[in-house]
């Protein structure tokens, strides 16, 4: 469970891009993230099992002066209950805690941000931890999904040292965990869906990618839809084969994959944007 409480607090050694459009903990009623947990094998990383938390709640509580946010946290062997709180006086502020009563007490496990406008930014709790935020940049999963602007939280112990690694990125959330900033991740998102991350409700009827079916090249056109920042080839099994930076024009090489169907995903300011099918003869 320390895990979970852990990974759940997640923020994103260059010049930030960052606009005041961009929100790093998006938060609203239904919004979902699944992740893996990550066995560190030494030089590699063996995914071992997967969870997901979901806002199922939202709360102004008058008397506290906050709004509360209670997130359901789900794995195969049970359903637990954390939160998060941000001060009517400052909503860009959102804080971690893990029982209702300690919102009454405003207390705080771990601190975040909505929003960054520097490149470096020390949040604080009442439990004596020293957190540091400092932009990242890309950060790019096991998986091979990319997020861009992202930034990087961590404590800062006694010695100096910095521990526990949270990345996010604008419009998604939460990515990734490390213990150590060199170490295999302990865990990293799958997907997420919420808003126009939710492909599946997405209408993608004025995007064209063809010839389809192909054996050799697969050209998009998007038409009046905007264009994405990149492409990713998924199969059927749902793991990235390719990942391919969007320019007009694109011409896709899929010659090499093996006959078979594949989804191609596109994403845009690191939200999944549309899907559409294609065959590879």
């Amino acid at each position: 469970m320390r895990l979970i409480y852990i990974f759940l607090t997640l923020f994103f050694t260059l010049s930030p891009n960052v606009s005041e459009a961009q929100d790093y903990f998006p938060l609203a009623a239904d919004y979902e993230w699944k992740y893996n947990w990550i066995y560190d094998r030494g030089s590699y990383g063996e995914i071992a099992d997967t969870f997901s938390f979901k806002i199922v709640e939202i709360d102004t509580i008058p008397s506290q002066n906050v709004v509360a946010y209670k997130v359901a946290v789900m794995d195969d062997l049970q359903i637990d209950s954390l939160y998060y709180y941000s001060p009517l006086s400052d909503e860009n502020q959102v804080f971690l805690v893990m029982d209702f009563s300690d919102i009454e007490n405003s207390l705080c496990e771990l601190p975040f941000r909505h929003n960054y406008q520097s490149t470096l930014d020390t949040l604080s709790c009442d439990n004596g931890e020293l957190n540091v935020s400092e932009y990242y940049g890309s950060y790019t999963t096991i998986l091979g999904l990319t997020f861009d602007d992202c930034w990087v939280t961590y404590e800062i112990l006694e010695d100096g040292r910095g521990n526990d690694y949270y990345f996010v990125a604008p419009n998604v959330g939460l990515v990734a965990f490390r213990d150590k900033l060199t170490d295999i991740p302990d865990s990293e998102i799958i997907c997420y869906s919420f808003q126009s991350t939710n492909i599946e409700s997405v209408n993608t009827g004025s995007i064209k990618v063809y010839p389809n079916p192909t054996s050799d090249y697969l050209m998009i056109d998007h038409q009046d839809t905007e264009a994405p920042d990149r492409v990713y080839i998924f199969d059927l099994n749902g793991l990235i084969v390719e990942q391919i930076n969007y320019k007009e024009d694109l011409s896709i090489n899929v010659s090499h994959l093996s006959s078979s169907t594949y989804f191609l995903i596109a994403q845009k300011n690191n939200r999944l944007i549309w899907k559409k099918q294609f065959i590879k003869r």
